[in-house]
Order: C-alpha cells, then sequence, then structure tokens
C-alpha cells in the first residue's frame, strides 16, 4: 500500500474537493434517478473516466471524482460510498450495488496511523452486491459475484461466488 502523508493532501485537493462537494449537494444528490448522463457529465467535469451507458445513482458517495473510471454499462448503485483516496476501476458490465462501500484507504495501526492507500479493480461483469464493503488494494475478478453483506478483504477469483465476511468458496460460476 501507498503511504501518504498530510502534505499529499494539500491545499489544492483540499479545494478540489471543496469544490466538488458544492456540486455534488446543488447539482448532483438531488438530481432524478434516470439522468445518468448529466451526472456522468458532472463527474466527467471533475475528471472522472466514464464510459457511455454507465449508470450512477444520485444518492451515493464519491469522494474524488478524478480518482474513478467506470467502463461501458457499469454500475454504481444507490447508498453507494466511493471512497477513492486512490483509483477506483470498475469493469465493463460489472455492478457495484446499493449500499456497498469500496474503500482505497486505511490508516497504518502498526505504525504512526499516518493514511495508507491502496487501489480497487472491480473486473468486468463481476457483481459486488448488497451492503459489501471492499478493501484497499483489492482486485475482484471477472465474473466474480460477491453475496450481500460480504467483507472482501483479498482478491477475489475470477468466475467465482464467495460469501460471510471470511471470504469462503461456495462454488464455480457457469
Amino acid at each position: 500500500m501507498k503511504k501518504m502523508t498530510h502534505t499529499n493532501l494539500g491545499f489544492a485537493l483540499r479545494i478540489e474537493r471543496l469544490l466538488w462537494l458544492l456540486v455534488y449537494f446543488l447539482f448532483f444528490r438531488f438530481s432524478p434517478n434516470i439522468l445518468f448522463v448529466y451526472r456522468i457529465w458532472l463527474l466527467r467535469l471533475f475528471g472522472a473516466k466514464i464510459a457511455a451507458g454507465a449508470h450512477i445513482y444520485p444518492n451515493c458517495s464519491i469522494w474524488l471524482p478524478r480518482n474513478l473510471v467506470m467502463h461501458a454499462n457499469s454500475c454504481i448503485g444507490p447508498r453507494t460510498i466511493i471512497y477513492n483516496v486512490s483509483l477506483i476501476e470498475i469493469g465493463q458490465n460489472a455492478i457495484v450495488s446499493q449500499g456497498c462501500h469500496l474503500c482505497t484507504a486505511s490508516h497504518d495501526f502498526e505504525g504512526d496511523f499516518g493514511l495508507i492507500s491502496a487501489p480497487i479493480y472491480i473486473g468486468d461483469n463481476a457483481w459486488v452486491s448488497t451492503d459489501c464493503f471492499v478493501a484497499p488494494g483489492v482486485t475482484v475478478g471477472t465474473n466474480a459475484v460477491a453475496y450481500a453483506r460480504t467483507v472482501i478483504h483479498r482478491n477475489l477469483d475470477p468466475y467465482t461466488i464467495y460469501t460471510s465476511s471470511n471470504l469462503k468458496k461456495v462454488r464455480e460460476r457457469k
């Protein structure tokens, strides 16, 4: 994981975040559900790389748009938290369901409690279902599925289905 210092989160980033929060609350958060293209446009203004056909619901929370990449027909569901201090990339046709929390940063609890971060990758056709937590540095493989409320703290193999907080493999996916 990449170690971040207070200077990494300097004045320019704070201004960028302040501007984004202003736009988020005034124009993004309360936009009608069907205005996906409008929300994509707003996110692109702040540096997000989002392909056509992506669906981003208005009541999701995105920490830093420029650290978000979404491929064609991917989806970020309602009430999802995208804490993207590092990059979060969501593959083609992948779904991050309602209430999920994708978290790219934590604190170095064995050191000085400094901020550490690592990117999250969600593979093509993967499904991170309702209320899952995805930890920093995790890759969810192509066509992988995490059942509802799974805590994903390590990589998920492609074409595999997982459940529970200890990531017990359920079966292979066809």
